[in-house]
């Protein structure tokens, strides 16, 4: 195991299958990161399974940003899976229709906003992540047979060290 950090900045995860929102939330992500001075670490994908693929069972953000509409996975599918692993990741919804909006309130998403996504909106979530997560538990973020994954530090009762490895108990 490989620690990688300890999570001062905000992790951020972007998953929709269209391309020039993508660069549109990234850029609003980066603006906002700029004008406030915070890091902020954004992961990228342009589908749900190449999510899974990447993240395996392990999902290492503080916020994610889902499109609903995708080829073979929705949003909504994606948010569960999700669920069953995480309960303290920041879900959004953003999509072209209000069709599933009651869906979010299953897997407990903060919001559901509609496209296109307004600066002012974006950044009124993120004040309100930042805050929440000045005030959330600390964890980190380590590799453990090649995956990513996150452990709370009341999780963990004592660190062991083993020669150049370290044992979390």
């Amino acid at each position: 195991m490989r620690v990688i950090r300890e999570c001062d900045g905000m992790r951020i995860c972007l998953v929709d299958d269209d391309k020039s929102q993508l660069e549109y939330l990234y850029a609003l992500l980066q603006n906002w990161s700029l004008k406030l001075d915070i890091q902020v670490f954004v992961s990228i994908y342009q589908s749900a399974e190449e999510m899974l693929f990447e993240c395996g069972n392990s999902f290492p953000f503080d916020l994610v940003i889902l499109d609903i509409q995708m080829d073979k996975m929705n949003g909504i599918q994606l948010s569960k899976r999700i669920r069953e692993v995480d309960t303290h990741i920041m879900i959004i919804f953003l999509s072209g229709i209000a069709d599933y909006v009651y869906e979010g309130y299953e897997v407990q998403a903060y919001r559901y906003l509609l496209k296109p996504l307004k600066e002012e909106k974006l950044f009124e979530i993120l004040e309100y992540m930042k805050k929440t997560i000045e005030k959330k538990e600390k964890y980190i973020l380590y590799k453990k047979y090649g995956e990513t994954e996150k452990i709370m530090y009341d999780q963990i009762m004592y660190l062991e060290s083993q020669g150049n490895n370290v044992v979390i108990h």
